[in-house]
């Protein structure tokens, strides 16, 4: 999300303009010339297109066990781990199985992660959906994000310590 927003306030800081800002990553490749993306975005006639499902929904693609770990935990990095640590602590994680209030994950290193209060949820302001970290956005719904993550920085924070912020 962070280096997302930076090329984002980038762009805004040199004062170049776009239509369309596409988040790629450098192991993508257009299979078609850019300035046939472009046409194909613009005569779309949409604001942007993204991958997404309601986490908790009939077209969920996780597990709810899942989204309850990623989502409503706050994880903190302990350490690195070998390959074979990683190996011989991997049974650590059946705690996750049979108590609700701590989460140890090995796969990114030693994480331990606490259930904490979401700002998200039926009686909150944002519901969870779940998706692709790649879209491509007309400008305006990204100015949109952008200053809705600047008036709401508790959201950004809570994101920044779950196990998998997008």
């Amino acid at each position: 999300i962070d280096r997302y927003l930076a090329g984002v306030d980038f762009l805004d800081r040199h004062g170049i303009e776009v239509d369309w800002f596409v988040n790629i990553t450098g192991q993508d490749y257009p299979l078609v010339p850019l300035d046939q993306a472009e046409a194909e975005l613009v005569a779309s006639g949409m604001d942007g297109f993204m991958e997404y499902w309601d986490m908790f929904g009939p077209d969920a693609q996780w597990p709810a066990s899942r989204v309850d770990s990623r989502y409503h935990f706050q994880h903190r990095r302990l350490m690195p781990l070998s390959a074979d640590a990683k190996r011989r602590l991997r049974p650590l994680q059946a705690l996750n199985r049979v108590q609700p209030f701590v989460r140890v994950h090995v796969s990114y290193g030693l994480i331990v992660g606490r259930r904490a209060t979401s700002p998200f949820g039926p009686d909150q302001d944002l519901q969870l959906h779940g998706g692709s970290a790649f879209s491509s956005l007309r400008w305006p719904v990204v100015e949109y994000l952008r200053d809705y993550l600047a008036a709401h920085p508790d959201v950004v924070e809570y994101f920044r310590n779950t196990l998998s912020p997008v």
